[in-house]
């Protein structure tokens, strides 16, 4: 499923109410979830965006948070 970067947290959610709380709710059942964001910038990424991204997403609890070069 791929998110509307607009809607994200609308989306995360309704994620959580219509299907995660059902499958926590099951005795025995593990749930893991994990978050994966991608994105592209024609001319890349300034470097003051990259150090505040990356320090939220080190907030966060990211396991991953790098900016990579095409």
């Amino acid at each position: 499923m791929r998110l509307d970067p607009q809607r994200a947290s609308l989306q995360f959610s309704q994620i959580g109410e219509e299907v995660l709380q059902h499958l926590a709710a099951l005795e025995g059942t593990e749930v893991e979830v994990a978050v994966e964001i991608q994105a592209r910038g024609k001319t890349g990424f300034e470097e003051t965006l990259q150090r505040t991204v990356r320090e939220n997403a080190n907030t966060l609890g990211f396991d991953n948070h790098s900016f990579e070069e095409d």
